[in-house]
């Protein structure tokens, strides 16, 4: 457990990087807020824009706490991480420089997070619900009841839920399992999934953000549009399902064999020998599913290299 002093209840942090442009819907939904005990975390990753001077700005507005600072270029995992060592809050929320939140988004999670059980709440890590495009229309799926006490891990292979999704996550459980830091981009879900081995969250069915998605229906902060640009985080993120989640394997087997193809494909186009790809699976399980699936693995990496 943190020793750190809570002042707030909630810490609200933004890495942004060169978003002086659509900071302001994340301040704007923040000054709208109902449930006032919050303070925001901004994580200047290096911007060259003038982000500086319009945080200063609202910060000579004085209508909550804002702490800013800024850093060399080094990815959102290593500006989360910042936030979250920074945080006096109880909880944390992370809230990205190009979206905006509801503006009761933080009574509900407070209301929500008050009906669990006193004596329960120490299995769970938070509560979290759904989100909007900026056009009012549903990001993703509903959960299957409107109140779940379930896990990320449950959600993607049982109930097949997909789909931006937003909530507050415990600061303490955040300190003891920080955000993993690679040198190449890997998905937020291998964090999510590694709190999931220990925490339930709280899922509603209520709308608490606003995704923006820009006019071909995108969003906005994409990594994934060139995959190839990142293989070794595509690489390991596939041996992490294939070493980590195989349990789920009946449940969602498709999921798996995808992970099966994507893993010898990025291994090859990280330049991982066969003889590499094979040692870095931790279970005869998923051995045996990579080498029936590395003929197909094989021939989407050679397709990518042709269409290089």
């Amino acid at each position: 457990m943190s020793n750190i002093h809570t002042q707030f209840v909630f810490s609200v942090i933004t890495p942004t990087y060169n978003r002086s442009k659509t900071l302001s819907r994340a301040y704007n939904s923040l000054v709208q807020q109902t449930f006032r005990s919050f303070e925001w975390i901004i994580i200047d990753d290096g911007s060259t824009d003038d982000t500086r001077s319009i945080v200063l700005k609202w910060q000579k507005e004085k209508l909550f706490p804002i702490i800013y600072k800024f850093q060399k270029n080094s990815g959102k995992p290593s500006a989360v991480n910042r936030g979250i060592r920074l945080a006096k809050g109880k909880y944390i929320l992370i809230l990205d420089s190009d979206d905006s939140c509801k503006s009761d988004a933080m009574d509900i999670m407070v209301h929500t997070w008050q009906q669990i059980p006193l004596k329960k709440r120490a299995r769970f890590v938070g509560v979290t619900g759904l989100c909007e495009n900026q056009y009012g229309k549903l990001v993703g799926d509903n959960f299957p009841k409107d109140v779940l006490d379930s896990t990320p891990l449950e959600l993607s292979y049982y109930y097949k839920i997909q789909g931006e999704k937003w909530g507050f996550l415990r600061a303490d459980v955040l300190r003891e399992i920080p955000l993993p830091i690679t040198n190449d981009f890997v998905p937020e879900s291998i964090w999510w999934h590694t709190i999931a081995k220990q925490y339930k969250t709280r899922y509603i069915n209520k709308v608490v953000r606003t995704y923006y998605v820009d006019d071909n229906g995108t969003e906005q902060l994409s990594t994934m549009n060139n995959p190839l640009k990142y293989a070794k985080g595509h690489a390991f993120w596939h041996q992490w399902i294939l070493n980590e989640e195989l349990a789920w394997f009946w449940d969602a087997p498709l999921i798996f064999i995808r992970s099966g193809i994507h893993y010898s494909r990025f291994s090859f186009l990280s330049n991982n020998s066969l003889y590499q790809q094979y040692k870095k699976l931790n279970n005869c399980f998923a051995k045996v599913l990579w080498l029936m699936l590395l003929p197909i693995g094989l021939a989407v990496y050679i397709r990518d290299v042709i269409k290089a």
